[in-house]
């Protein structure tokens, strides 16, 4: 199973903020979804932006988070 930390665009302060939400391997972020993480982690008061959404988003699919933003901001 693929730990967070070996996923792209997850750095040590995404790592924290993804283990602070019960968060620590690719299956458990896709099986949860990018989007209710982001939220359990506003939730939480975690400091967090929309990049970091993309950032977790792009992490499932190998793509960078600036990739991802501009996709979302296509649409």
């Amino acid at each position: 199973m693929k730990e967070v930390e070996d996923m792209m665009n997850i750095g040590p302060a995404m790592k924290r903020h993804l283990s602070s939400v019960g968060v620590y391997t690719k299956k458990e972020l896709a099986n949860i979804g990018p989007s209710v993480v982001y939220q359990k982690m506003k939730d939480k008061g975690l400091n967090v932006c929309k990049m970091t959404l993309y950032a977790m988003e792009g992490a499932l699919i190998s793509k960078n988070a600036i990739e991802i933003a501009r996709i979302m901001k296509q649409q």
